[in-house]
């Protein structure tokens, strides 16, 4: 029995993945190493976003979990999405996606 809650992480990729392709992998037992080189880990969360006070649901970089040796290098070459889809405005965090913006 876990001694801690069970949480829940998301892959993120902005590579151009094709992620169906490797859903299929996945399925069938062929996925390698190299299919998951993209990839962040990502959490879901709520934040505020300062400029326009927005609450939004969000997949935010997680870099707690140290599921790939080389974290830092797959964050940095990373694409974020950088505007508020209320405002328009930047955002300065390490969102991934947004799950419910403005709601």
């Amino acid at each position: 029995m876990p001694r801690q809650p069970l949480g829940c992480f998301y892959l993120h990729w902005s590579d151009g993945s094709d992620l169906t392709a490797l859903d299929e992998r996945v399925s069938s037992g062929t996925a390698r190493d190299a299919d998951f080189a993209g990839a962040v880990v990502g959490e879901a969360a709520g934040i505020s976003h300062q400029a326009c006070g927005s609450p939004l649901r969000v997949v935010d970089l997680n870099q707690v979990i140290p599921l790939f040796s080389d974290a830092v290098e797959r964050s940095s070459a990373h694409k974020y999405q950088q505007l508020c889809p209320v405002c328009g405005k930047r955002i300065n965090a390490s969102i991934l996606e947004f799950i419910e913006p403005g709601s």
